[in-house]
């Protein structure tokens, strides 16, 4: 799953100064957007207490995954948060690991996952572009539907169009905390995997002292705890 932010003005050291954008994918609770309120979100805010660390200042961008991916490529974008899958490897480099995130499957009321082979021969919505567990996607017997965000997936949930619902445990914590889900409507989550979030630079531009600064920027911000502060407020 993706992060996207525009930063200027990083304060790297002197030969690795330079000017480089992040974008956050434009999904909730990665980026969450209302009206009259300033720009918010999970990756939103890590990139934030990463950015303060390494002496940056600049403003986040939201973008969709296909455009966060050709801006990556070309290194008009130069990073993001994202659980990294072969695509994402060819056109970024990790710097450091941010967090790990838990993914989870819900279904209806009443349904019950009591292990991965009761997906079988079942239609599974998840997002687009969705990297959190490999198994979805290399399993033939596993039917899927993507969607551009969680709503729509809820959408599908409730008209009976899919069974279940994949999405990382803080994606679905959002949702209920919003009012989108409510608890009596899904049956018990089963867990997924748990998957390394990591912030990852564009080959164009991870130059060595580029990824060290980031790395020690990430480092400071789990030793103060910030990141996990981060993690609490968005339930995982």
């Amino acid at each position: 799953m993706l992060a996207w932010v525009t930063f200027g003005g990083w304060v790297l050291p002197a030969h690795a100064v330079a000017t480089i954008e992040f974008g956050v994918l434009d999904v909730a609770p990665f980026a969450v957007q209302s009206e009259g309120q300033p720009l918010s979100g999970l990756y939103v805010e890590l990139l934030r207490a990463v950015q303060e660390r390494a002496g940056g200042n600049g403003r986040v961008t939201p973008y969709p995954l296909a455009r966060v991916l050709s801006k990556l490529e070309d290194g008009s974008l130069g990073a993001t948060l994202a659980i990294a899958n072969a695509r994402i490897l060819e056109i970024a480099e990790p710097a450091a690991e941010v967090v790990r995130l838990h993914s989870i499957v819900i279904g209806g009321r009443q349904t019950r996952v009591g292990a991965f082979e009761d997906l079988h021969d079942r239609n599974v919505c998840l997002l687009r572009g969705a990297s959190f567990d490999p198994r979805l996607f290399d399993d033939p017997r596993i039917r899927r539907t993507e969607m551009p965000d969680y709503g729509a997936c809820i959408t599908m949930l409730r008209a009976g169009r899919v069974d279940f619902i994949a999405a990382p445990r803080v994606a679905i914590s959002w949702l209920l905390r919003s009012g989108a889900l409510a608890a009596t409507d899904i049956g018990e989550p089963f867990v997924l995997s748990e998957r390394p979030v990591q912030l990852l630079v564009s080959r164009r531009l991870a130059t060595p002292a580029r990824m060290k600064a980031l790395d020690d920027a990430v480092q400071r911000a789990r030793a103060d705890g910030s990141i996990a502060a981060i993690l609490k407020r968005y339930g995982q």
